[in-house]
């Protein structure tokens, strides 16, 4: 059998075991192609996907950097990479791999979607905003979004804000539960801030000490 045939057989066979849910398999038979042709893209993503599915990230991380070593310019890729990263907890990495997939493609709005919440939970929360704020401009009709963006924005104390954020997604899907939910919430935040600060320029006031003094005396 020459190298031609056996790289057909091997395509083959990989791709039957993986259609049949067999990926543990499918996976060892890939690796044997792909000492045959170690520089195909395809298969390397192929590889750095099926090791996702099976949770091994360290060795989807290996499969990405092999096939964005041979180009780059591959923003789905830099994407998946980024996602590895991540359940790897390897945040820096995934950073990285986020901002290069919107460098390549400024319109991708799953990797400022994500790029946001990974910023939003390692509270990073200014450049989350910028993120959340792009990926709206994209998709302006994903409502979680708008409840990450402002559920960012409640995290600074910047109530105001986030009602603005609530009352912009409430346009799109009026009747969304959890989005009324927190609006509901963010609305009675504001109450107490707003209460709070009116009680602490009282407080301040030179004029209120005195009042407070005289009514002592």
């Amino acid at each position: 059998m020459n190298n031609r045939e056996r790289i057909f057989e091997l395509a083959q066979r990989a791709q039957s075991l993986n259609q049949k849910g067999q990926y543990f398999e499918a996976k060892k038979t890939y690796i044997a192609l792909l000492k045959l042709i170690p520089n195909d893209l395809s298969l390397l993503n192929t590889l750095g996907l099926l090791s996702m599915h099976l949770e091994d990230h360290q060795d989807a991380i290996l499969f990405f950097c092999k096939s964005l070593k041979i180009n780059l310019n591959q923003p789905n890729i830099l994407f998946n990479q980024a996602l590895s990263y991540k359940r790897n907890k390897e945040y820096d990495l995934a950073i990285e791999s986020y901002k290069k997939a919107i460098k390549y493609k400024p319109d991708f709005f799953e990797a400022h979607f994500n790029l946001a919440n990974l910023l939003k939970d390692i509270n990073q929360f200014h450049e989350a905003l910028i993120n959340y704020e792009a990926a709206t401009k994209i998709n302006p009709r994903f409502i979680d979004t708008y409840n990450n963006w402002a559920s960012v924005l409640v995290e600074l104390f910047e109530f105001e804000k986030a009602n603005k954020i609530f009352q912009q997604a409430l346009q799109i899907l009026p009747q969304d539960k959890k989005l009324l939910l927190n609006y509901a919430r963010n609305l009675k935040n504001l109450e107490k801030f707003r209460k709070k600060n009116k009680f602490q320029k009282y407080f301040k006031n030179p004029f209120f000490h005195f009042f407070l003094m005289t009514r002592r005396a």
